[in-house]
């Protein structure tokens, strides 16, 4: 997802900085740059998740902690991709509903992506879940919360 959010990023920038309205590039306009922050922002905030995640798999292995770590990260991530490429269309406009640029492409590859392995409220269930665990559990079938999910 990282990658779907680092390209979807790179063309709504390069987007802004191309379109021309009202004599000067839209990507001057104080607004869409903030807009564009907060999507760099949710891209960087994701990535450490997502690198704390595999450390924790590194050190601990199958544990309790990293387990939960993974689906804080997936959850996190799945709904990062959708806000940034939602908000990739919005900056791209018109253009970015129609099959004239790739953007919305994105967003479909996001809606697909954030329901696999388990959506981002089934990870958040799970990582509370195995926050209060204290024991080691299995890492690869977790049903302690009354659904069976699949970690990995």
């Amino acid at each position: 997802m990282l990658g779907l959010m680092e390209s979807a990023l790179g063309m709504t920038v390069a987007y802004l900085k191309e379109r021309v309205q009202f004599g000067r590039a839209i990507g001057s306009f104080r607004v869409l740059q903030h807009m564009a922050v907060d999507l760099k922002l949710e891209l960087e905030v994701s990535r450490a998740s997502v690198e704390d995640a595999a450390q924790t798999w590194d050190r601990d292995g199958p544990s309790a902690a990293s387990c939960a770590a993974v689906s804080r990260a997936k959850a996190r991530a799945s709904r990062a991709a959708l806000k940034l490429t939602r908000d990739a269309i919005q900056l791209h406009g018109g253009i970015g509903f129609t099959d004239e640029h790739d953007i919305g492409l994105h967003l479909r590859k996001a809606i697909v992506m954030a329901a696999r392995f388990g959506s981002a409220d089934c990870h958040r269930r799970a990582f509370a879940a195995l926050s209060r665990l204290k024991r080691r559990p299995d890492p690869w079938r977790m049903t302690s919360f009354g659904t069976t999910i699949t970690t990995l």
